[in-house]
C-alpha cells in the first residue's frame, strides 16, 4: 500500500521524507535544497547530471541543489525510501557547526553504493519520526554530516560557470515567475536568439528554461503553503493557470500533494499551541 510521509523537524530545521510502496516515475527536475536519502526497498533507475545509475537497497543518495535528476522503477518491487532535505541556508549553519567554517558543500558523488554508515542516517530519520530527544538528534545529524562532508564533498564550494546570458535569464525568471514568462521575452532580455538560448540554458543548467520556471514557482508555492495560504491563492501567486495545474506540478516535483504538505505545518502549529 502506498504511503507518503513528510515531517518538518523544528529542532533540526530540516524535513524528513518517507516513501513506502511508491511506483511513481519522477521526471527530470531539480530542487533548491540538498537531498540526502537512502533506499530501503526496491530498485530505481536514476539519471543525475547526465550520469546513469541503478540504485539498490543500502545505497546513499547525495543530491546538490540544482542537480537535475530523473528516476523510475526497476523490477516489480516498489520503492521504500527515506531522505532528509536541507536548505542552503541551513546547510551553511550546519557546516559551520560541524567544521567551524560555514560553506555550501558540493557533493562530488551522487550515489554511494552500499554506504557503510547508513545506520547513522536511518537513526536521524527514526528520531525525527518518533519525536526523539533534541540533543540526540543533533549529535546524530552532526556525526553523519561530518562523515559525508569528509568523504564526498570538496572543502570549498565551486562557482558555477554560466554564461552572462543564462545568468540574466535565470535572474529574470526568479524575479518574474508570478507573471507569464515567454521565450521571446527571455530572448529580448538576454540578447540571445530563442534557439541558442534554449540550447545553452539546457547545457549549463541541465534543465530547460520552462523546467527552471516551474521549479522556481513550486519552490515559492511551498513557502506560501507553509504560511497557510489557500491552494487557489498559491496557484495565482505563483503564476499557474489554475489550482489543478499547480497541484499536478507540485506532486510531480515534490512527491506529495499540496494538501499533504500543508498538513505537516498545521500539525506543527497545533502541537505548539497544545504545548503552551
Amino acid at each position: 500500500m502506498e504511503k507518503r510521509t513528510v515531517i518538518f523537524d523544528s529542532d533540526l530545521s530540516i524535513e524528513a521524507y518517507r516513501f513506502e510502496g511508491i511506483k511513481q516515475k519522477f521526471p527530470n527536475h531539480f530542487h533548491e535544497f540538498y537531498v540526502l536519502g537512502f533506499i530501503e526497498g526496491g530498485r530505481r533507475y536514476l539519471s543525475c547530471k547526465q550520469k546513469e545509475y541503478i540504485t539498490d537497497v543500502g545505497d546513499l543518495l547525495l543530491i546538490n541543489p540544482y542537480d537535475n535528476h530523473f528516476c523510475e522503477q526497476v523490477g516489480v518491487e516498489p520503492l521504500d525510501y527515506r531522505s532528509i532535505h536541507i536548505t542552503p541556508e541551513r546547510m551553511r549553519e550546519l557546516t559551520e557547526a560541524v567544521t567551524g567554517h560555514g560553506f555550501l558543500p558540493e557533493f562530488t558523488q551522487n550515489v554511494v553504493t552500499n554506504y557503510e554508515e547508513l545506520s547513522d542516517l536511518k537513526a536521524i530519520h527514526t528520531l525525527i519520526n518518533t519525536a526523539g530527544d533534541k540533543l540526540e538528534k543533533q549529535e546524530a545529524l552532526y556525526l553523519f554530516l561530518k562523515d559525508v562532508l569528509e568523504k564526498y564533498t570538496r572543502n570549498q564550494p565551486e562557482e558555477r560557470q554560466l554564461s552572462q546570458g543564462v545568468e540574466q535569464a535565470c535572474r529574470f525568471i526568479e524575479e518574474h515567475f508570478t507573471k507569464q514568462v515567454t521565450l521571446e521575452r527571455l530572448s529580448e532580455e538576454t540578447g540571445i536568439n530563442p534557439f541558442t538560448l534554449i540550447r545553452h540554458f539546457t547545457k549549463e543548467k541541465n534543465v530547460t528554461p520552462h523546467q527552471y520556471l516551474t521549479t522556481i514557482r513550486i519552490g515559492a508555492g511551498r513557502k506560501f503553503l507553509e504560511q497557510g495560504m489557500s491552494l487557489l491563492e498559491v496557484a495565482g501567486h505563483c503564476g499557474f493557470a489554475d489550482q489543478s495545474h499547480f497541484s499536478r506540478c507540485f506532486k510531480q516535483l515534490i512527491g506529495v500533494t499540496p494538501k499533504q504538505y500543508m498538513n505537516i505545518f498545521m500539525w506543527e502549529e497545533s502541537n505548539e499551541k497544545s504545548g503552551d
